[in-house]
């Protein structure tokens, strides 16, 4: 067996390295392509799950504002509003009982209507 010539080789890295350790930028030894390829897309599927669920969550608050401000012209309009109690008899709301969800309303309004 012979062993390699190292007084052949040529020091490529250390040019490249000083040039980077003097531009003040820490040089990363170049990494394994596929690795970097995945790290890439895991990135990407991060990113792409983040905006998905930021999307539901927009659409999940703009369907409560929507039902919330239905809750609100229904307490302001003077109808009459039953709800069901749990054994199921009808109860009929009076004005503190509208006064208080008419409030509930306007909070989940101040809360998903933005």
């Amino acid at each position: 067996m012979q062993r390699p010539n190292l007084a052949a080789r040529k020091p490529v890295a250390a040019p490249v390295a000083a040039s980077a350790a003097s531009a003040g930028v820490a040089s990363k030894p170049s990494a394994d392509p596929e690795l970097e390829e995945r790290r890439r897309r895991s990135e990407q599927d991060k990113a792409e799950r983040a905006k998905t669920e930021d999307s539901k969550m927009a659409a999940l608050r703009k369907e409560n504002c929507n039902r919330a401000r239905d809750q609100l012209r229904t307490m302001d309009s003077g109808q009459r509003v039953a709800r069901i109690k749990p054994d199921g008899e009808r109860e009929i709301l009076d004005d503190q009982q509208r006064d208080a969800e008419a409030n509930r309303a306007r909070q989940a309004i101040a809360v998903d209507c933005r």
